[in-house]
């Protein structure tokens, strides 16, 4: 990342933590078998890390609980094989503010979405997934 990027995230950290001390959540502890309305986040970057978050919701989505998946694609074009896969929902750079902060309508429905239990499972420190995963209403958080 050059210094033009780190002065744009440092940015994003400040506009983050200002949103987030009027944010209202009330966390609560909730297991995987007790939540109905499950968030995943993840990068979705790599094709296989799509294939092992299909796998993941398969094997959660059962007793009607909800599973509800938001990948982030570190490029400017989303990869053909993203688009139109039901249950899924995308966003890439071409989704970011100057201060990488997500600006999409697939993004602001995530984050308003109450679940009972939001898991990000980016194994790298990205801002716009930081972004979501701070300003969730989620009352439980893994990842």
């Amino acid at each position: 990342m050059n210094w033009i990027d780190n002065i744009k995230v440092q940015v994003g950290r400040r506009v983050l933590a200002n949103k987030f001390k009027t944010q209202l959540r009330i966390p609560a502890t909730c297991s995987v078998d007790d939540a109905k309305n499950i968030g995943i986040l993840y990068n979705a970057t790599e094709y296989i890390s799509f294939e092992i978050i299909r796998n993941l919701v398969k094997e959660l989505s059962h007793d009607s609980r909800k599973v509800t998946v938001l990948g982030y694609v570190d490029s400017k074009k989303l990869i053909d094989h993203y688009l139109y896969r039901k249950g899924f929902d995308f966003f890439s750079k071409n989704d970011l503010n100057w201060y990488f902060r997500p600006v999409s309508a697939v993004v602001d429905n995530f984050i308003a979405e109450p679940f009972d239990l939001l898991i990000n499972l980016s194994l790298e420190d990205h801002y716009p997934i930081r972004y979501i995963a701070a300003l969730s209403p989620a009352t439980g958080s893994a990842g």
